[in-house]
């Protein structure tokens, strides 16, 4: 169900699997793979595919038909989660970094 529901995420979005694999920063091959072998990715990597279309791991597995859940909070758009994958391969002394400009950043607004 997950691989069926992903062709067809990736379908309605327009998105290849190469710029899936960068956005999710998973291998370019892993789809391929899921398909072949019928396996499902960890945890960490559903989210990110789910964050990514907008929907619910438990839609992506085929739990619910519901893409995404009432109440649940708005996704980050395209931009701001290639900002966090960006942010999040940084080292750790740079990520503070990071954080201290976007405050920084913040200050000036007000």
């Amino acid at each position: 169900m997950f691989v069926e529901r992903l062709e067809s995420l990736m379908k309605e979005k327009g998105v290849s699997q190469k710029v899936l694999a960068e956005v999710c920063e998973i291998g370019k091959n892993q789809f391929a793979y899921w398909k072949k072998h019928g396996n499902i990715p960890a945890g960490a990597i559903l989210e990110r595919i789910a964050n990514y279309f907008e929907v619910s791991v438990d839609y992506l597995l085929g739990k619910t038909d519901t893409k995404k859940e009432s109440g649940e909070s708005p996704s980050l758009t395209e931009e701001q989660l290639a900002l966090l994958f960006e942010i999040k391969s940084l080292p750790e002394n740079q990520q503070r970094e990071a954080w201290d400009y976007i405050q920084y950043l913040k200050s000036k607004r007000q």
